[in-house]
């Protein structure tokens, strides 16, 4: 069986292919990327929206809301963007067939937009391993499109019509010329993205040789306008309806979500049944929408939305010498397409206009199934990384690897000499578009006092590799990392590409949400407190926190010489209800007191309030911000860069001195915290954490 999915935030769909029986491009299967949670009970797509919409007490989310909100509340626990998406992808297959067998799956083909590509590959790749599918293969939308079985016939008839216009010159040799350079313009307008690209397509052969998107404009921008328009007209005909009430917002929503996706040309009617009024009366709403009237008020962020796709076009087109393209296809909402094609005829004359649709990617997607498989050997694509492959060690310079647009797969070396004593060295990769670089992940790899050594980066369609070699040419064990690391990175990568500022919010909320805290509560870590660290009183100094706190049970703690701290590059980890930290703090009492606080998160969240995120990285990065929270932000601002750091990393935590600075400035505006009452027991190095 194989099965082709068109992916995006809002909806899947997809078309499957079995042995006996071929479904296609009239039967398709649709899902909402929609999860709802009522009375302690998970729901899915149209269930999700109808739970949603009838029951008093649910909340409901999106994938763009799982992703800016970095997960689900759920009884306490969040479940990552992989779970979720697992989930959807389930639930997918279940439409197709209630009862399928996924060990008669031959391949699953997914088509996505080039932006936020390596995240969501990345996410796409662990939602099916959860689900037990291995067989996957994620392409871009251009790929996809011209995968399609049918794409010769397609381009043929293209090459005729220019052919046809060309009365000036010898057909022949003007066919010749187009029979050498057949090139596109793909433009996808996603819900958060406006992607671009430049693709050479010739005798089955396609070479995407560029790409460009951005997220200043996108459908959800256009979205968020026609919702003001419909506000308006509501509030004009209807004006003591509780237009602030967010079920009726979300079902406008939802309204203008299907009118993006008619042709409508003239008219659309907007009608809302049992809709709350400010009287507490229920009403149905019926409004005629002009669409000219529409479109009147879209003006000038549609012909902004066009200016951008001008502007990317010409990056992609100066960035690769390309003068000329002949013929450009959009895929979008049939709302934007119906505006923009006549708009795209007006600024690029010389070109034939196409309106691709969902439904053409997710053919295209099917078909790659059968390329993979060797049914169809008639096709190549020549896919390109939309983005640079940055690295670097701890505290180093970033250093290309491979460069954005480079064809896949493709593998690069580079030298690199470090401090001889150090054991391990700590690279962190990541991708670079324009001067936005974003986290991949970290590896560790093992140089055992190796001063040269060579790290070998490849990519291909299954992923990132990399691999280590002493000066000897001997491999050297590298480990992906199962932590999330910021060491000396922050705010040049932020947080998986998310905003930073809201990133941290949302931790808050998170939390104030599931930990209902009656005070707010601050430790001052007292001169005592670091005498009882520095003597190796450990249980004095714990027992101190959990009075503070007012915990109702504490951890065992030992100090320990273990070898397992160098090994992990850890001062100190929580195993069970026990916490083990390096004898060497006691030598470093500042030092001491924030490992303790960092693994008294930990215990807190996941013995005392039952939440452990499925995310490992994700779950650091929580603790972290949870223990300024919960009022232990002295003890890190005090411990942050001490002496004891160096014994296992060049920089303490999981997060740099720049965010802890910028989550205790979130947290003095949330709180309302008075910054000079806060910095009283602090260090002058602590004090300057703050400066």
């Amino acid at each position: 069986m194989y099965i082709g999915i068109d992916f995006n935030t809002k909806t899947m769909r997809a078309t499957v292919l079995n042995k006996d029986t071929a479904i296609g491009a009239e039967n398709f299967f649709e899902i909402r990327n929609m999860l709802a949670f009522a009375n302690n009970e998970m729901f899915i797509g149209e269930e999700a929206l109808s739970r949603f919409l009838t029951e008093k007490k649910a909340s409901i989310y999106n994938l763009d809301q799982i992703v800016d909100f970095n997960g689900l509340i759920i009884n306490k626990k969040q479940v990552s963007v992989a779970k979720c998406l697992s989930i959807l992808f389930d639930n997918l297959l279940e439409k197709i067939d209630t009862n399928i067998d996924k060990s008669k799956i031959d391949y699953i083909c997914i088509s996505i937009p080039y932006d936020k590509f390596s995240f969501w590959k990345d996410s796409i790749h662990k939602a099916f391993s959860l689900i037990d599918i291995k067989k996957i293969r994620v392409m871009s939308q251009p790929a996809a499109f011209f995968s399609q079985s049918d794409i010769d016939y397609f381009h043929r008839n293209i090459i005729k019509r220019n052919i046809e216009k060309k009365d000036n010159i010898l057909i022949n040799e003007w066919k010749r010329e187009y029979e050498i350079e057949s090139s596109y313009l793909f433009i996808s307008i996603s819900k958060q993205n406006s992607n671009i690209s430049l693709v050479n397509y010739l005798e089955s052969i396609l070479d995407i040789i560029g790409t460009q998107y951005t997220d200043v404009f996108s459908e959800n921008y256009i979205n968020d306008l026609t919702l003001k328009y419909f506000l308006s007209e509501i509030n004009n005909n209807f004006s003591d309806c509780n237009t602030e009430d967010k079920k009726i917002i979300f079902r406008i929503k939802q309204a203008i979500d299907e009118l993006f996706e008619m042709s409508a040309n003239q008219h659309y009617q907007l009608s809302l049944p049992y809709v709350l009024f400010k009287d507490g009366s229920y009403k149905t709403i019926e409004i005629d929408i002009a669409i000219v009237n529409l479109h009147k008020f879209l003006e000038e962020a549609l012909k902004k939305l066009l200016n951008v796709i001008e502007v990317l076009a010409h990056n992609v087109q100066i960035s690769h010498k390309k003068s000329i393209y002949q013929n450009i296809i959009l895929i979008g909402s049939p709302f934007i397409e119906n505006y923009l094609n006549e708009k795209l005829k007006e600024t690029f004359s010389e070109s034939q206009i196409i309106c691709g649709s969902q439904k053409s990617l997710a053919i295209g997607a099917l078909d790659w199934c059968k390329i993979l498989t060797g049914e169809r050997t008639d096709f190549l694509a020549l896919e390109v990384m939309p983005f640079s492959l940055v690295g670097r060690l701890q505290q180093g310079k970033f250093i290309e690897f491979l460069s954005k647009d480079t064809t896949i797969p493709s593998y690069k070396e580079h030298n690199f000499i470090l401090d001889k004593r150090l054991k391990f060295a700590e690279i962190h990769l990541g991708s670079k578009e324009g001067e936005n670089i974003q986290n991949l992940n970290v590896w560790r790899i093992e140089v055992n006092g190796e001063q040269s050594f060579k790290i070998a980066v490849s990519i291909d369609f299954n992923g990132i590799k990399l691999e280590a070699f002493s000066k000897n040419g001997v491999k050297l064990s590298v480990k992906q990392s199962d932590t999330f690391s910021f060491n000396g990175i922050g705010f040049e990568v932020g947080i998986k590409g998310k905003n930073l500022r809201e990133y941290i919010l949302n931790q808050f909320n998170y939390l104030d949400a599931v930990i209902k805290s009656e005070e707010l509560t601050i430790i001052d870590p007292t001169d005592q407190f670091y005498s009882w660290l520095s003597w190796g009183r450990s249980e004095k100094a714990l027992n101190y926190l959990g009075e503070k706190l007012k915990l109702k049970n504490l951890p065992d703690i030992e100090l320990s010489s273990s070898e397992i701290f160098a090994e992990r590059g850890v001062a100190g980890f929580l195993k069970d209800k026990k916490i083990s930290i390096s004898k060497r703090f006691k030598d470093d009492p500042h030092g001491f007191g924030y490992v303790l606080a960092h693994e008294l998160a930990h215990y807190i969240l996941i013995h005392e309030e039952g939440i452990l995120l499925d995310d490992e990285q994700e779950n650091e990065i929580l603790t972290e911000i949870f223990v300024v929270y919960k009022g232990m932000g002295k003890l890190f601002l005090n411990g942050f860069e001490t002496k004891g750091a160096s014994e296992f990393t060049d920089s303490r935590g999981y997060l740099d001195k720049e965010i802890i600075k910028y989550i205790h400035e979130i947290y003095f505006e949330k709180f309302n915290i008075d910054r000079n009452e806060y910095q009283k027991l602090l260090t002058k190095d602590g004090q300057k954490m703050l400066e």
